[in-house]
């Protein structure tokens, strides 16, 4: 039994030995955190790095519709609708408020 837990313990030590090798030629596919040998593939570590969560667009325009959002909120709210093309689907009040604030240079026109 003891032999092989010591041969399981080889393996295992050989293993990370080659992962950390692995990890210092190529930096950008492992977490950031030097202790981690989690592979990522250059997406965030779901053991160290918060996931980026998506923009809650349905919660932005209500707290809009309730007066609720500041200056900047409202500028990175319709600067949302402007690139996902929703401010010209939406009534016609976002469409005529993002036209707006392109004319006054606060959000700009989607890239085609």
């Amino acid at each position: 039994m003891h032999e092989r837990l010591r041969l399981l313990w080889e393996v295992f030590v050989n293993t990370a030995a080659k992962v950390r090798k692995h990890k210092e030629a190529h930096p950008d596919l492992y977490c950031k955190n030097m202790r981690c040998l989690w592979r990522t593939n250059g997406k965030p570590c779901p053991r160290h790095e918060p996931e980026v969560k998506p923009y809650d667009v349905t919660g932005a325009i209500i707290a809009y519709e309730q007066g609720e959002l500041d200056e900047d909120g409202c500028i990175t709210l319709f600067q949302h609708l402007v690139d996902t093309g929703l401010a010209w689907q939406l009534q016609g009040h976002y469409g005529r408020t993002a036209a707006g604030l392109i004319e006054a240079g606060h959000i700009t026109r989607r890239s085609a």
